[in-house]
């Protein structure tokens, strides 16, 4: 298939499929576009299968507290989405926000314990981002949902696991003709986003994105994030009493692999991979 060049022709293609972006930034899914959400997510869970995951589904608020404890209040506000009743009566309420990650549920679950184990979790969140109000169509919607498996321990034993799942991911894609490859992201994701922060990402390698080429522009599908031992030390997560945890997640972006799959894909391909 001829990849579609201009807007009509992707919202042609997408909507024929099911995949509609509203005035509010989001996306909804019907038809083919909702089988496709529902067996990707089936297919990348199974990347995870030999850690045997705690499966984990979270709730679409997220606690000023955790917020606010994880760094990501400090660090990036303007991403955050404050949740306040319309008209709310009588004493105020704790503020919330819409959650901005899956893995952040994950760290105050384990707050001021100790590790026996490597742990491993598989989480699935509907998130919300303001992005700056960049939202754009069909890729960077406000709403969205994450699939991420996240991955806690003694930092010699992650390093492993992380390359094994890279090489998974990227033969996962491959084998069903998404095609793309893994590069060092460069935007902030838990040291804040200021430069020195952006620099020291940058050459530590700490935030890969499997990048998908569309239109000229490189699309992130998923990344694979070494936290080292950031979230551990703000929650007081060890492996033994003096020794702090080391963590990393690997993030999907479900609705981006939806639609880079209508927008590539013959029909022919959609139908086998959704019956």
């Amino acid at each position: 298939m001829k990849t579609p060049a201009n807007k009509n022709e992707l919202k042609g293609r997408l909507n024929n499929h099911g995949f509609l972006f509203t005035d509010a930034n989001e996306v909804v899914l019907m038809g083919d576009a909702a089988l496709l959400f529902d067996e990707w997510g089936r297919r990348l869970s199974g990347l995870f299968a030999e850690y045997k995951p705690v499966l984990i589904r979270t709730p679409l608020f997220f606690g000023e507290g955790d917020t606010r404890d994880s760094g990501y209040l400090g660090h990036f506000p303007s991403q955050l989405y404050l949740v306040r009743p319309f008209r709310a009566k009588g004493a105020s309420t704790p503020r919330s926000f819409i959650s901005p990650a899956a893995c952040l549920h994950c760290y105050p679950m384990l707050k001021n314990t100790i590790l026996q184990k490597t742990q491993s979790y598989l989480v699935s969140a509907r998130c919300g981002r303001y992005e700056n109000n960049l939202h754009q169509f069909p890729f960077r919607a406000s709403g969205f949902h994450m699939l991420e498996f996240v991955m806690l321990g003694k930092a010699e034993r992650l390093s492993d696991p992380r390359l094994k799942i890279k090489k998974l991911i990227e033969k996962e894609f491959a084998r069903h003709n998404i095609s793309g490859d893994f590069a060092v992201a460069t935007d902030a994701f838990f040291l804040g986003e200021s430069e020195g922060a952006k620099v020291m990402q940058k050459l530590k390698g700490l935030k890969e994105e499997f990048q998908l080429l569309f239109d000229r522009e490189r699309v992130a599908l998923a990344s694979i994030n070494n936290h080292e031992s950031y979230f551990a030390e703000r929650f007081g997560i060890r492996t033994a009493p003096k020794q702090v945890a080391s963590s990393f997640c690997v993030a999907f972006g479900l609705e981006r692999i939806v639609a880079a799959s209508i927008l590539t894909w013959k029909n022919d391909k959609i139908a086998n991979f959704i019956h």
